[in-house]
């Protein structure tokens, strides 16, 4: 899937969850569903500003780069920790959507240090090489 499918599908997900939480009952529905909804844009627009450190460029795989094909599936699976980390703390451990959120970032910020360079080893050789030429 593309990140950006998985992007609108984890924004409703995150937001009928977030809905669901306990606390946010005494602020009826409207209250209830603009505070999940806030919580959600905060995690996702932070999880796409986390960036891919092992990719190369300036701030890889986040809004403020170009993007490029390679980035589709580790972003993917960026926004997928950052949501499911949020969604556990909402369901499981009753976590306010604000704080949710934070956290939810914070786990998408540590897969995009532990994955490793998108496009395989190739591109970690050309990119420690730029100029080294390859026979075809």
């Amino acid at each position: 899937m593309a990140p950006r499918l998985v992007t609108v599908v984890a924004f409703v997900a995150l937001t009928v969850v977030s809905t669901l939480h306990p606390t946010l009952a005494d602020g009826g529905l409207w209250g209830r569903w603009a505070t999940a909804a806030l919580g959600a844009l905060a995690t996702l627009v932070g999880v796409w500003c986390a960036p891919l450190f092992a990719a190369d460029g300036a701030l890889p795989g986040t809004l403020f780069a170009r993007w490029r094909p390679e980035w589709d599936r580790p972003k993917t699976l960026q926004v997928l920790s950052g949501t499911i980390a949020n969604a556990v703390l909402v369901l499981a451990l009753q976590f306010q959507p604000g704080t949710a959120a934070i956290l939810g970032i914070a786990v998408a910020i540590g897969v995009g240090a532990l994955l490793p360079a998108p496009g395989g080893v190739d591109a970690q050789h050309d990119a420690a090489n730029p100029h080294a030429h390859r026979d075809a």
